[in-house]
């Protein structure tokens, strides 16, 4: 557990504990997460686990012909389940984030609207244009005005936006750990 809680942080430790314990779904999360982190041996021994406890969806996608599109797309909907409870939207950004590295154009965009939201012009610029690359229709616009606000549409010097820049790096560098930034 405690490699789990050094790479995925308080979110894979959580996890752990839950498919340890036989839940399913925790193991199913586990699946997703080290697949999409290249931790295949792992991957697979989480998806077994899940199937082994009658979870149908593992079974299914033992069998899946693109098992990290699967996961990624998995990523995607257990963000969107986390966003909606409201009060779980770290959870929400952990798997957004999975799911938009991996080419997801509605996670990248999503992802950059809670950090808009939240006012973290920068990483909400980035977000904007993974997102726009990987083909969200609305995303190249709110990149173009995001990084126009942050370039020219205040009284920022550059110290200032390297400072908010590094503010902003380390929030997210912290709440995730190295190895999913």
């Amino acid at each position: 557990m405690r490699r789990y809680l050094r790479w995925f942080g308080r979110t894979g430790a959580r996890l752990v504990r839950h498919a340890e314990a036989g839940d399913a779904q925790a193991c199913l999360r586990l699946w997703v997460i080290t697949l999409l982190h290249d931790r295949l041996a792992e991957a697979r021994d989480w998806l077994h686990q899940a199937a082994a406890a009658g979870d149908d969806e593992a079974v299914r996608l033992r069998a899946h012909p693109a098992p990290r599109k699967a996961a990624t797309e998995l990523a995607y909907v257990y963000a969107t389940a986390y966003e909606t409870e409201g009060n779980k939207i770290s959870l929400a950004i952990f798997f957004y984030q999975l799911a938009g590295r991996h080419g997801h154009a509605e996670a990248a965009f999503q992802l950059a609207a809670i950090h808009a939201g939240r006012g973290h012009q920068w990483l909400a610029a980035t977000w904007f244009s993974r997102a726009a690359d990987a083909g969200h229709p609305q995303a190249s616009g709110r990149f173009t005005a995001i990084s126009g606000a942050i370039s020219g549409g205040g009284d920022l010097d550059d110290h200032t936006m390297l400072a908010e820049l590094a503010r902003e790096w380390r929030q997210e560098h912290s709440r995730w750990g190295a190895s999913t930034v």
